[in-house]
């Protein structure tokens, strides 16, 4: 019927794993319509399947190109919700970073104060005796 060709393939030249996975769902959709009109007895060409399956392709990206526009794509919108987890993670960290040297910092800010008075008074006491 096909002359012998049992298999074909359609380059969907696509980088986006989620964009070609849509693709591919709904090719298979096409390509389940497209065996059942061969069996109800409808002959249709290899050109004309490569057409059908074409024209869905086309279809199928205007879709999801659409809707990654608009904001729709729950892919990107866990991305970005990821992202901004760790930016918050990041975030508490450098905040913990930045209140321990203020706690150490004012640790030794009372250390040099009780140093120094005591200091001054061992040379007070020493002044006193002599």
């Amino acid at each position: 019927m096909f002359g012998g060709i049992i298999e074909f393939r359609v380059s969907l030249k696509c980088v986006s794993k989620v964009e070609s996975k849509k693709v591919c769902l709904h090719l298979n959709k096409q390509i389940e319509t497209i065996y059942k009109q061969i069996r109800m007895g409808k002959s249709l060409t290899i050109e004309e399947m490569k057409r059908m399956l074409k024209k869905e392709i086309e279809k199928s990206k205007k879709h999801s190109s659409y809707f990654s526009y608009v904001g729709v794509d729950r892919s990107k919108e866990k991305k970005k919700q990821e992202c901004l987890e760790t930016l918050w993670r990041q975030y508490q960290l450098k905040n913990k970073e930045l209140i321990s040297k203020k706690r150490k910092t004012i640790y030794q800010n009372r250390t040099d104060t009780i140093t120094h008075q005591e200091d001054s008074r061992c040379l007070d006491s020493k002044q006193s005796v002599g």
